[in-house]
């Protein structure tokens, strides 16, 4: 599997004043994108900051790691047949093919391919 990029996925409780906090912690700008209401991402050079809005999560499960591919559903595939625990492929419209692989341990890594990549 070729990963293209990286993409650290941090759920926080409050989406604006998460934002507000990394931004002055890290000396960011704006953020790069907002593919959807409730999360925003910060281009870092070699790799992505994206804060999610997830109450529920924040400070309780970590953070999630993305690996970026050409082509997630072939790589859910390939993996499949391998035996490897993957879930299925959830499409977000305009967004990510994306789908998780399970280690032996149950983290799960998300794999995505977005439009046009």
């Amino acid at each position: 599997m070729k990963i293209n990029n990286i993409v650290a996925c941090v759920p926080v409780s409050n989406i604006e004043d998460a934002v507000a906090w990394y931004q002055q912690a890290l000396e960011l700008g704006p953020p790069d994108t907002v593919p959807m209401e409730g999360i925003v991402e910060f281009s870092l050079g070699s790799f992505w900051l994206q804060l999610f809005e997830s109450p529920e999560t924040a400070g309780a499960e970590g953070i999630t790691l993305v690996w970026g591919v050409d082509d997630a559903r072939a790589e859910q595939q390939r993996l499949a047949s391998l035996g490897f625990s993957v879930t299925e492929i959830e499409t977000i419209d305009g967004v990510v093919d994306v789908f998780n692989l399970i280690d032996p341990d149950g983290n799960a890594y998300s794999i995505v391919t977005e439009p046009g990549i």
